[in-house]
């Protein structure tokens, strides 16, 4: 899985994080801490195991100790494949990649701001043309020019892409800088099957990351692919689809509860 350019730090609400450590031991509190940024870093959950266990200076006995205790406080949740994860951690990732879309966004509009003005000073600047030695105003000249340059040729305009066109991802292209620039309603088209499977594997994952279980995971990931042959995915279309598949998992989870 891609790491999240900005996942540099996560945001943390002191009055939230007192009230609902307020019970937990001094061991407890500083293993949920860690815990929050390893998932933050990563971006994903956490697989337990030995290595795990090393990393967070503990023993498993421990460990699973007080795992248990952060379960139990709903600060932690254990998915169907084992794996841990914070609903803190989800909603900190939700808020960054909403961030980032919209300064995409505001970028994109200053360089087509920019562009524009750039055309229409181009256009008040023009120089005329000098006329010929023979006295003859050429073609779309002016005949009173007094400034010589025949070599002048006007600016184009910046290529604009035509309307609807599809925008290509190709194999080792990183699947998150390509998802956040590009237009949402844009078609993604792909150069090769492999390249095509890469994206929806990067897109797939990002269920998992917000709690989704296996099954919701799969089930979720074989849309965006048959989308994708389809030559019918978009930005747009894969945000849909993963707020569909991740609200129904929530309310399963719910009932299950």
């Amino acid at each position: 899985m891609s790491r999240s350019t900005e996942a540099f730090y996560f945001r943390l609400h002191h009055s939230k994080f007192l009230s609902a450590t307020r019970t937990l031991s001094k061991s407890e509190v500083g293993l949920f801490a860690l815990l929050m940024a390893m998932m933050s870093e990563r971006g994903e959950p956490l697989v337990v195991n030995g290595m795990l266990y090393r990393g967070c200076n503990s023993t498993k006995s421990a460990f699973d100790r007080e795992i248990a205790r952060l379960i139990e406080c709903g600060l932690i949740s254990r998915l169907g494949d084992g794996s841990l994860w914070c609903g803190w951690i989800g909603d900190e990732i939700d808020f960054r990649e909403r961030k980032s879309s919209n300064g995409e966004r505001a970028a994109k509009k200053r360089w087509e701001n920019s562009q524009q003005n750039q055309r229409s000073s181009d256009a008040d600047a023009m120089p005329d043309i000098a006329i010929d030695r023979k006295g003859d105003a050429p073609r779309g000249r002016h005949p009173k020019s007094r400034v010589r340059n025949r070599d002048y040729k006007a600016p184009s305009p910046a290529p604009e892409s035509a309307a609807g066109a599809a925008v290509v991802f190709r194999s080792g292209d990183n699947c998150s800088d390509f998802m956040r620039a590009i237009d949402p309603h844009t078609p993604i088209s792909f150069g090769s099957e492999l390249a095509r499977d890469e994206l929806v594997e990067y897109i797939g994952s990002r269920a998992l990351r917000r709690g989704a279980d296996k099954d919701a995971c799969n089930n979720f990931q074989r849309v965006i692919h048959e989308l994708a042959k389809r030559k019918q995915l978009t930005r747009s279309q894969a945000e849909e689809e993963l707020h569909r598949f991740t609200h129904k998992a929530g309310e399963q989870n719910a009932k299950k509860a």
